[in-house]
């Protein structure tokens, strides 16, 4: 085409997807709804990163080996659920809180979600939104708030303070779990469950390695304070379901 472009032009430096956490190839609830949207391999479900970027879905050309597609760079500009007869407000604000640590522990460097608000001439994508179309905040927008106020952190980790050497011993497929650190050495563990579509709970038991002075449980589906605190403990009992609980530990 002879055309020409800038030095130093750079095409793509992100795979992009639009793994939306429902597919028509997969409707309804799912147990794993989205750990397994997430997934960049050939499991995933959906529309996502090997679908698009490894084996096309449509004409099957190759691109990126399964290997190659679990370390290739990838941002999600469009994933979301709509609400329906089967997916309530209370299902979606919890799917929404899943999917933004499904992604993030997958390997997904930015994750949007369609989409904050609606338009008036496109009333029917409110069942997407974390707000209505005049404003008012959605569950889903609620839970989402109580979860980063839980998480918020204004410092910097400059190192890392201590290793916090937690097992979940006999962890069941449904559970998942993700560490990270607060610039005040805080621990922050945060598991989810993604019972979905067989109910019920996981009980499981997280175990510290260590004594631990200061145990608090949070639930973004309650609020921003404290569901349960614990002294002086080397293991934390939980029962988990379709959403996330946050552990803080520290000494």
């Amino acid at each position: 085409m002879n055309t020409l472009l800038p030095a130093g032009t750079r095409f793509a430096d992100y795979a992009n997807c639009h793994n939306y956490i429902c597919h028509p190839s997969w409707p309804g609830l799912h147990d794993n709804q989205t750990w397994r949207s997430a997934d960049p391999g050939p499991s995933c479900p959906v529309d996502g990163l090997y679908g698009n970027y490894g084996r096309t879905w449509a004409k099957k050309f190759p691109g990126y080996s399964e290997k190659e597609l679990l370390t290739l760079p990838r941002v999600t500009t469009e994933t979301g659920i709509s609400t329906d007869s089967v997916i309530t407000e209370e299902i979606q604000a919890r799917l929404y809180l899943n999917l933004y640590l499904s992604q993030f522990k997958r390997g997904w460097k930015y994750t949007a979600v369609y989409l904050l608000k609606g338009r008036s001439n496109e009333p029917a994508h409110e069942a997407f939104a974390f707000y209505t179309l005049d404003y008012n905040p959605k569950k889903a927008a609620h839970y989402l708030h109580h979860f980063t106020t839980i998480l918020a952190d204004e410092g910097t980790v400059k190192q890392l303070s201590g290793k916090l050497n937690y097992s979940i011993p006999n962890q069941p497929a449904t559970t998942h779990d993700l560490l990270l650190q607060k610039s005040n050495g805080h621990f922050m563990l945060i598991l989810w469950g993604e019972r979905f579509s067989s109910g019920g709970s996981d009980e499981v038991t997280v175990h510290t390695g260590k004594k631990y002075r200061n145990v608090k449980v949070y639930d973004p589906t309650v609020g921003t304070v404290a569901v349960r605190e614990l002294r002086n403990t080397d293991s934390i009992d939980l029962s988990l379901t379709d959403h996330p609980l946050v552990i803080e530990i520290w000494n």
